[in-house]
């Protein structure tokens, strides 16, 4: 996954002091809302004084050998003690062999245990988020935008997109009529600027309103406080699901609304997961933030991550846990999320469910 990668060429830069106050400033906020970025930030910290202290021990086996070419080339040696005198070819290492090259030998040794045991804790870790489970934010562009366009982005019309993709994708869905916009946290993660896009094509700004990093989700407003859609078609599910109930998803893995079946194979998710469910769906990086729905239309999740290599194991954080966090947004807001009036998907084929459903599907692009 780019998205760790790029974090560790961060992290370090940040490490070496090589960011501007800002980049600092916006770096060490992202870290305090995401515990893996936390995580990964203070077990690279470990990694590099690890390292560090690597490179001291062998620095230090460096000067004693020197210490001994400088010895053998100083001339005549001192006698010897009797019981070293019948190896004379030893005779000119014996005390330093005693004394020196022992404790460097073993200083040597245990440095590089801990050095490859960093390495190993390192790449495990990483191997947990790349080829274990992977989330499914979409990298559109990796050309980070400049100071001079940020500014511009805080002038520019609210129904206005940048002229440039942006460099991160994921997918969000409607809990409103009023332009709140559910999707994952991580899709979020790091953005200067939001823009959501519709199934017609038209981009329109937003912010984030509020998020739980802890369950991976968040709540995006629409800026043009004249938006408006029809009255919900779907509800969320308050019933648990069975196993090899069918399901499917839409969302934008590509910049046009892709759909996916599949069927629950898990009551639980990621390594027994509670709040997840584990899904056979085929899914791809711009999927997060997409709805999971029923046959009768009903949302029972949000797709968060696979995984890896396997394109068809999912996993969806419950609808349940995005109702707890619909209950802790600001007041104003908590009575127009989820307000269930339209008329029910449930007797419709899926063909025009999908239909149905398009205009309440987005497409989130992150810019940073």
């Amino acid at each position: 996954m780019k998205d760790v990668t790029q974090f560790l060429e961060n992290a370090d830069r940040y490490l070496d002091g090589l960011m501007s106050p800002e980049e600092r400033a916006r770096f060490e906020a992202y870290c305090g809302g995401d515990q893996d970025a936390a995580a990964l930030l203070e077990e690279q910290a470990g990694f590099r004084r690890l390292m560090e202290e690597h490179a001291e021990r062998r620095e230090f086996r460096n000067t004693l050998a020197k210490v001994h070419r400088d010895w053998e080339a100083s001339g005549p040696k001192p006698a010897l003690p009797e019981q070293d005198r019948d190896d004379a070819q030893a005779a000119p290492l014996v005390y330093l062999r005693r004394f020196y090259w022992k404790a460097a030998g073993v200083a040597a040794a245990i440095a590089l245990m801990i050095a490859l045991g960093g390495v190993f804790i390192s790449r495990t870790y990483n191997t947990h988020k790349i080829t274990s489970y992977t989330l499914l934010r979409r990298e559109i562009d990796n050309i980070r935008r400049s100071q001079n366009s940020l500014i511009n982005d805080m002038h520019r019309p609210k129904t206005e997109a940048p002229a440039d993709p942006g460099q991160y994708g994921g997918t969000g869905f409607a809990i409103s009529s009023t332009g709140l916009i559910a999707t994952n946290a991580h899709v979020i993660a790091g953005a200067d600027s939001i823009y959501v896009e519709t199934s017609k094509g038209e981009s329109l700004k937003a912010t984030l309103l509020y998020q739980d990093t802890q369950s991976d989700l968040a709540v995006l407003k629409i800026a043009d406080s004249a938006f408006r859609l029809p009255a919900l078609p779907y509800d969320l599910r308050k019933t648990s699901v069975p196993l090899g109930d069918e399901v499917y998803t839409l969302g934008y893995p590509r910049d046009e609304i892709v759909y996916g079946k599949g069927y629950i194979s898990s009551e639980t998710g990621y390594r027994g997961d509670s709040c997840s469910y584990q899904i056979s769906i085929p899914v791809n990086p711009g999927n997060s933030g997409g709805p999971l729905i029923d046959d009768k239309g009903q949302v029972l999740g949000i797709i968060t991550g696979k995984q890896s290599p396997s394109d068809d194991i999912a996993f969806a954080v419950k609808s349940s846990y995005l109702a707890s966090m619909l209950d802790s947004l600001p007041a104003p807001y908590q009575k127009k999320a989820m307000q269930y009036r339209g008329q029910s998907l449930e007797r419709l084929s899926r063909v025009n469910q999908i239909k149905k459903l398009q205009p309440y599907i987005f497409l989130v692009k992150v810019y940073n």
